[in-house]
């Protein structure tokens, strides 16, 4: 399959672009696959990654304020949605430490959109005051509860 072939899949059947493109790699043929491509779908999948733990944080940050903000409504799912997002991050930390520094990184953004989605949700406003200094640390930790 010559590179335009492999090129012209990518529009056409994008599952069978993967395909074929990591066969032409496998068998040492870089100069028929589609580089171009390759390397964009390379960048994507990092940024998919990191915008995908930031996501999750700010889901288990949001949570967490509800927790904290609202004890008399605490409830399994909001418990089990912690766990599970924690978990989850941990995983993508683990793989990935960059991320985790990323993370960090933007984690006074993430504690405001945290904040809002909280309110949102509590049907209030959460106040700057009201917000804790709970590290990444603190928030990824399976044992941390804010009383």
């Amino acid at each position: 399959m010559g590179k335009s072939r492999a090129a012209g899949l990518y529009d056409e059947d994008f599952f069978e672009w993967t395909q074929r493109n990591a066969e032409l790699l496998r068998r040492g043929k870089p100069a028929e696959a589609d580089l171009e491509h390759i390397a964009e779908e390379i960048e994507d999948m990092g940024k998919r990654d990191r915008r995908e733990a930031v996501s999750r944080t700010i889901t288990v940050l949001s949570h967490l304020l509800k927790w904290k903000l609202q004890p008399n409504r605490r409830s399994g799912s909001w418990e089990e949605t912690i766990r599970r997002e924690r978990r989850e991050l941990e995983l993508i930390f683990d793989q990935s430490a960059s991320i985790k520094n990323y993370v960090l990184s933007c984690s006074e953004r993430i504690m405001k959109d945290a904040a809002r989605d909280a309110a949102g949700e509590m049907r209030c406003t959460v106040a700057a005051s009201d917000l804790p200094s709970w590290t990444l640390e603190q928030v990824l930790d399976h044992d941390f509860w804010p009383e």
